[in-house]
């Protein structure tokens, strides 16, 4: 690929300075870091269709678990909103894992900044109540952002893992 990344501060972007992850504003600062997307407008526009499906939707259908109060007062509302959860998450994965997801990382062969952003969703899956093995392609892209130095760091950082 003829993308370049310019700056380690890119894939730290979610750490150092931290993002609204329920918009998707964040990420044109991040991606304007990678050469490729300030010159081919497609690869920006597909990676921001990725990022907006993850804030708007798949980081939307996880809240309902627990902030459910955001849509609903009612008790009964809230308990068929928790209980929707698996349902709608893994459709989200369902379809990033079988049609999204470009191998070996969300945008193909370069690593982009809405990667840390599927990472993290994706370590959710299980407190969602769903099992990931179901979501190979997704697992795998899982396994080699946790391999990362550093995710590594960022997670000891944040006292996680």
């Amino acid at each position: 690929s003829d993308c370049v990344k310019r700056s380690v501060e890119i894939e730290m972007l979610w750490v150092d300075i931290g993002y609204d992850r329920d918009s998707g504003g964040w990420i044109y600062k991040g991606a304007v870091g990678f050469v490729c997307f300030n010159k081919d407008p497609f690869a920006f526009a597909e990676l921001q269709a990725f990022n907006s499906y993850l804030c708007s939707t798949v980081h939307v259908a996880h809240a309902h678990r627990m902030r459910g109060t955001r849509w609903a007062d009612d008790p009964v509302a809230l308990d068929a909103m928790k209980k929707k959860v698996p349902e709608t998450v893994s459709a989200c994965f369902e379809l990033i894992d079988t049609e999204m997801l470009k191998d070996p990382w969300v945008m193909g062969e370069t690593y982009t900044i809405v990667d840390p952003y599927l990472f993290t969703l994706a370590d959710w899956l299980e407190t969602d109540g769903i099992d990931p093995a179901r979501f190979p392609r997704v697992v795998d892209h899982r396994t080699r952002m946790a391999e990362r130095p550093n995710t590594k760091k960022a997670l000891a950082e944040q006292g996680v893992g």
